[in-house]
């Protein structure tokens, strides 16, 4: 009846996670740490119902003398203050965080009914089911690369190769080579953190213990992927080329697929590298868990046992608790918990009416064009690199982004391309990359290497594909002191320090490019 009701409660958090998993803009790892979660659990609840049938009656009586009779349980009460809590989230809070809040006390619940709580490594797997991906890329991308920028560095110093970090870059004889957002390891890091929390739920390990062994696992997918960085310098650089030629009979055969059409052998080869290279930093982030799993797991064999022994006591607890009514008056939350479910399911209700009347009371406003939208504050541009701008009006969806967007949203139309104005009057993660909305739209990403307008202006460019559809898709952040930004996150925490003053004006152009025919 707990679950249930929780369930109930928690249906926006159902709704979202759902659409995140089927738009694509965010990896869909999570829902591989939520099933490996529920086996681990069941796998465990499994293990201690066959404890509690093994264990013989004579020592089950014993047993029973030494046992006490089992308490009533805090957590009900702190499942419904997790509530309240996760109702308040939904007012202010983004919505990862109230399914984080969602998840949690769905946690406790589960962990008050089996009368078991959740170890550590059970409880990260919980968090990693959340749709972390791009948040992570957001928010850990930059500071990740100018790690690894400064990692890698140093070790192309010591092969002798006077490389300078410039920001996420690597200058070498004139050639700027970037690290661009893929390379950031965030993908890495979260594997190695799923892999560490397999280990340490199957461990059964105490909480210093998971520290530690989450700090190990971090630091390894980090220099692995300084490794992999480090690696990709040599052909990135041009010191290592492609072959020229390859075996005739498997170019025919190679160049006849049709998902090679369209590539050259360098294309190919270079792709080859890249996925190579990757797949052996991340083996030997495995190598590393695993050696040190092995190793020093030995330490974990007396806490193994005691927790075995854990299990038989608690098994035998629950042959002696009582039962029936009894038992699950004990079980059962008070009338307390039902109201502030009933208020949780409910409250999502009261939000979007808030949003019905803003919308309402602004539809004079926005019915119009979005130039509409910013007059009143932003001038926008008449003319964009020598041609003139015809307004395009928001969508209802843009509509609503737009409304709650912190600064002003406009959207114009020249003879090649269209462009995406937007004043940003904070630092926020709403001014999320291109790359995860076109994602979001089933559009095949490539990044390309960072271009150099006329006027010497640095833009991040990407491919976006999508059947026989092509677009280009450029993008940059600047303020009015002229400081430019490729990268969002290098943005964010340059606001965030203080670094940039706001406001600030993001452009995304986007120009359909014809596919080559075969």
């Amino acid at each position: 009846m707990i679950i249930f009701s929780l369930l109930a409660a928690f249906w926006p958090v159902w709704l979202w996670y759902g659409q995140r998993l089927c738009d694509q803009s965010d990896e869909p790892l999570g829902i591989v740490a939520l099933i490996t979660l529920l086996g681990l659990i069941a796998n465990q609840q499994s293990k201690a119902t066959s404890a509690a049938t093994s264990i013989p009656t004579s020592t089950n009586t014993a047993t029973n003398t030494s046992i006490p009779t089992p308490k009533p349980s805090p957590i009900p009460t702190t499942i419904t203050a997790m509530l309240a809590l996760y109702g308040l989230s939904l007012f202010f809070a983004p919505k990862l965080i109230s399914a984080a809040l969602a998840l949690i006390t769905l946690a406790l619940a589960l962990s008050y009914i089996l009368r078991r709580p959740l170890n550590s490594g059970q409880w990260i797997l919980l968090l990693l089911s959340l749709p972390l991906v791009a948040s992570l890329n957001f928010y850990l991308g930059y500071p990740l690369r100018l790690v690894v920028a400064q990692c890698a560095v140093a070790l192309l110093s010591i092969n002798g190769f006077p490389v300078i970090a410039q920001g996420t870059s690597l200058l070498w004889h004139n050639q700027l080579i970037e690290i661009d957002a893929p390379c950031s390891g965030i993908k890495m890091l979260w594997a190695a953190l799923y892999m560490a929390a397999v280990l340490l739920s199957l461990r059964n390990s105490k909480p210093t213990q998971a520290m530690l062994y989450l700090i190990l696992a971090t630091t390894s997918a980090v220099f692995a992927n300084v490794l992999r960085v480090t690696s990709l310098f040599y052909l990135e650089a041009g010191i290592i080329d492609a072959p020229a030629e390859i075996p005739k009979l498997f170019a025919q055969q190679l160049f006849t697929h049709q998902f090679f059409a369209h590539q050259s052998f360098a294309s190919l080869f270079e792709t080859a590298v890249h996925t190579g290279t990757g797949v052996a930093a991340f083996l030997l982030v495995v190598l590393i868990l695993f050696f040190v799993d092995k190793r020093f797991g030995r330490s974990l064999t007396i806490g193994k046992s005691l927790t075995n022994e854990a299990l038989e006591i608690s098994a035998a607890a629950d042959q002696s608790a009582p039962q029936g009514n009894e038992a699950e008056g004990r079980r059962s939350p008070n009338k307390y918990f039902f109201i502030a479910c009933a208020t949780a399911a409910l409250l999502p209700f009261c939000s979007w009416a808030k949003l019905a009347g803003g919308i309402g009371s602004q539809s004079s406003t926005v019915s119009g064009s979005q130039v509409a939208i910013g007059d009143n504050q932003t001038n926008w541009p008449t003319v964009y690199e020598g041609e003139k701008l015809r307004p395009v009006p928001l969508s209802g969806s843009e509509e609503e982004f737009a409304r709650n967007f912190p600064g002003k949203i406009a959207v114009f139309q020249t003879d090649k391309q269209t462009i995406i104005f937007r004043r940003v009057n904070q630092a926020t993660r709403q001014l999320h990359p291109a790359a995860d909305c076109y994602r979001a739209s089933g559009f095949k990403i490539t990044n390309l290497p960072r271009q150099t307008d006329q006027a010497g202006v640095n833009w991040n460019v990407l491919n976006a594909q999508k059947g026989t559809r092509r677009l280009e898709v450029r993008e940059r952040i600047f303020d009015d002191k002229g400081q430019n930004y490729t990268d969002v996150s290098h943005w964010y925490w340059a606001a965030f320090w203080s670094q940039t003053k706001g406001p600030w004006w993001s452009i995304t152009t986007v120009s359909v490019k014809e596919l080559k025919s075969k």
